[in-house]
């Protein structure tokens, strides 16, 4: 009898996509965020993303992710991946409010024992950083700039980064008094364009579940 039983089990773990290894307790790690991106000129654009992560995830047979709305998403995952990215970006203001409403949120895993995400997301974001230094397009600016912005309050957690078309990519994290931050010598090429965002994080919950509103800005070093 434990013999037949024990066989049954296996059919049924395969036939619902579990994995019948998948018995460690561990939890998956699991994010909510929703972005707010500000250009220099005022165009805005919004985001969001669900995003799940760490060598536990290779056990999850599936990963759903719930709206307000009643809109859900599934992702099999066949491939025992260990990070997952679901996200939306570029969206306008209307379509934002239309697809990623306020309300409560889940990202709930198949077997449910790896845990959940359970949140009430709202759009309170933060209010946009300000780069005082370099300004948007400028030109002649040194390899070892010190980048400067006003002070930010009512923040948790506070983002610079640096990218450029040849692939450079530099993202550090600064206290969130931070008002500057010196580039180091060498890091930067000469007469090389670089776009640089500062984002500001209000966390609502203790994992770091929230908003962040970025300055979008570009400049180009000396010859």
């Amino acid at each position: 009898m434990k013999k037949i039983f024990g066989m049954l089990m296996f059919v049924f773990l395969l036939v619902f996509g579990m994995k019948p290894w998948a018995t460690a307790q561990n939890n998956v790690q699991m994010q909510m965020n929703m972005f707010k991106d500000v250009s220099s000129n005022g165009e805005t654009t919004y985001g969001t993303s669900f995003d799940v992560s760490n060598d536990v995830l290779k056990n999850v047979a599936r990963v759903f992710v719930e709206g307000p709305a009643g809109r859900r998403i599934w992702v099999n995952n066949t491939l025992n991946l260990n990070g997952i990215l679901l996200s939306a970006t570029n969206l306008s203001s209307e379509q934002f409010n239309h697809w990623f409403p306020e309300g409560g949120y889940r990202i709930l895993l198949s077997p449910p024992v790896f845990g959940k995400l359970v949140i009430n997301m709202t759009h309170n974001f933060p209010s946009t950083p300000a780069v005082l230094y370099p300004s948007d397009g400028a030109e002649g600016v040194p390899t070892n700039p010190i980048i400067l912005w006003a002070p930010m309050t009512g923040i948790d957690s506070l983002r610079l980064q640096l990218k450029s078309d040849a692939g450079f990519s530099l993202g550090i994290d600064l206290p969130t008094n931070a008002i500057s931050y010196r580039v180091p010598e060498g890091l930067l090429s000469p007469n090389t364009q670089y776009d640089l965002s500062l984002g500001g994080k209000k966390a609502i919950d203790s994992g770091g579940n929230g908003s962040v509103t970025t300055t979008l800005i570009s400049f180009t070093t000396s010859q």
